[in-house]
């Protein structure tokens, strides 16, 4: 039995927190050790804070707490089957996903987000490998294979099943652009003609340069059952 980190939606869930430091060895707050797993109690954006600080972060066990949970592959009424597996030290399948990074520091699983600081169209120059173009619009987005399923689907950009990334503006002025569907080796670089704002999986990040690509860092995510992407994708979407 290894040493765990618990994390919650904003301390909730109390005493199923309770019920799991009474079978694990568990702490509720990061004493700064490395542990052999973070079991996270929440929704999508509770597992989005959690790792946002690690390069590589340990085993996610993310059980669902929020409304679409789609990182978060445990369902809550599964919690004991997860102690039992974790205390008996049994195997449970580790999902590898693939996360990019923003200028060399920082992180993020879903998107990548620059904008105007100010209410207006932007004039954002986008350099993707040796390929450069010149596009007005309210924002770039650069999304992961995983976040192709969120903000970039809203936006009628194209899931992705494969590892890559997309590469969407909103409310381009050229009604002819279409998303752009890069290799998951591929660097983007965005710059804007006036201030900007960067937002990283739905939180603002002090950064002054957008400068995407991948660098090896990734997060396991523990499933309790066989992952199946396309019935998961279909489960969400209700294809």
């Amino acid at each position: 039995m290894g040493r765990f980190l618990i994390v919650t939606k904003n301390g909730n869930d109390a005493e199923l927190v309770e019920k799991i430091r009474h079978s694990l060895d568990c702490h509720t707050l990061d004493q700064g050790i490395e542990y052999d797993g973070i079991i996270v109690l929440g929704g999508d954006g509770t597992v989005l804070r959690t790792i946002a600080s690690y390069r590589n972060p340990p085993a996610v066990y993310a059980v669902n707490r929020g409304r679409v949970g789609f990182l978060c592959p445990i369902p809550h009424t599964a919690i004991d089957e997860l102690i039992g597996r974790l205390r008996n030290g049994k195997r449970i399948e580790l999902v590898e996903v693939k996360r990019l990074c923003l200028s060399k520091k920082h992180y993020f699983l879903n998107d990548a987000v620059i904008r105007p600081s100010s209410i207006g169209l932007g004039t954002f120059k986008i350099f993707i490998d040796d390929i450069s173009l010149v596009l007005r619009g309210d924002a770039v987005i650069v999304a992961t294979k995983t976040g192709s399923s969120a903000y970039n689907a809203s936006l009628n950009g194209p899931l992705l099943l494969n590892e890559g990334m997309v590469v969407n503006v909103v409310a381009p002025n050229n009604c002819r652009f279409k998303p752009i569907v890069c290799g998951i080796g591929t660097r983007v670089r965005v710059e804007v003609d006036r201030d900007a704002q960067i937002i990283l999986d739905g939180v603002l990040c002090e950064e002054e340069s957008f400068d995407v690509c991948y660098d090896g860092s990734s997060v396991r995510f523990g499933h309790l059952g066989h992952y199946d992407q396309s019935k998961r994708i279909e489960e969400l979407f209700l294809l």
